[in-house]
C-alpha cells in the first residue's frame, strides 16, 4: 500500500474472439514489440474461464518488464476499452 492506498486492481475479461485475435497475432510474431508485450501481458492478466489468472508482478517477472508498464498497460485497456493491445 502507497501513500494513495491499494494499488488499482484492473480485471481483465477476454472473450473468445478477442483472445484468439491476440494469440494470432503473438504466434505470428508480427506487430511492434511494444504491441506484441501488450498481447502478452493481456492474455497473462486474462480471469475468463480461458485465461491463467496470473498476478501483475507474476506478469512482469514472467516477461521480463517492470511492474508499472503491467499496470500501465490494464489501466490503458481498462480505461479505453478493447481496441487493440
Amino acid at each position: 500500500m502507497g501513500k494513495r492506498g491499494p494499488a488499482a486492481k484492473f480485471v481483465v475479461r477476454l472473450t473468445p474472439e478477442k483472445r484468439t485475435q491476440l494469440e494470432s497475432m503473438i504466434h505470428t510474431g508480427i506487430g511492434a514489440a511494444y504491441r506484441l508485450l501488450k498481447a502478452r501481458i493481456l492474455l497473462k492478466a486474462d480471469v475468463s474461464q480461458q485465461g491463467p489468472r496470473w498476478s501483475d508482478a507474476r506478469i512482469a517477472e514472467a516477461l521480463e518488464t517492470s511492474l508499472s508498464t503491467v499496470l500501465r498497460t490494464l489501466a490503458n485497456w481498462w480505461r479505453k476499452g478493447w481496441k487493440r493491445p
